[in-house]
């Protein structure tokens, strides 16, 4: 999820994982420069597939599936969306490696996704506390405590109204499905 505000030049970049009533951890994401820009521009680029595989998939994204598999007995399977990063050969290998299995999930379908609906809530709260657009810190700031005040209950929520997600999108043919 990406943060930009009009009044900052810049945004924030995070990743969090959830499952069946789970939250994972948030990572700020450290993102590259720009080529070519100068420093005091403080232009950054996207998340690119080694960030990905560094600052997500060998760190917080693999404590967390393995964590899943154990507390549930059962074989996790991670749901991303189409972002380069995420459908990369390096990625892919690294998933291998790691022993990450990935659920199937057709590009530009966020409503197939749980964690859709959390990243919006979380933006609605950070939207809605003061001072949270005033710098960058204070962006972060904000954006982790809004995702700390999130509940299992929370999660639950949106995790198990999924479960018709998938059936109500092939019959409307990869139409939008309202989850809620």
């Amino acid at each position: 999820m990406v943060y930009t505000h009009p009044n900052i030049k810049s945004g924030i970049m995070v990743w969090g994982c959830i499952a069946y009533g789970k939250k994972g951890p948030l990572v700020h994401l450290d993102l590259p420069r720009l080529k070519g820009k100068a420093p005091k521009d403080h232009k950054w680029g996207g998340l690119d597939a080694e960030g990905y595989v560094m600052q997500v998939l060998e760190g917080p994204l693999l404590q967390f599936y393995k964590d899943c598999e154990k507390e549930h007995d059962k074989k996790m399977l991670v749901v991303e969306d189409g972002a380069s990063a995420h459908i990369s050969k390096l990625t892919a290998e690294a998933q291998t490696r790691l022993g990450i299995k990935c659920l199937a999930h057709p590009t530009r379908s966020p409503d197939l996704n749980p964690i859709e609906c959390i990243w919006f809530e979380l933006k609605c709260k950070v939207q809605r506390m003061p001072g949270a657009y005033k710098s960058i810190n204070a962006l972060w700031e904000a954006t982790r405590q809004a995702w700390e005040e999130l509940t299992k209950e929370d999660i639950r929520r949106v995790t198990s109204k999924m479960g018709h997600v998938p059936e109500a999108a092939i019959e409307k043919k990869g139409g939008t499905v309202k989850v809620f």
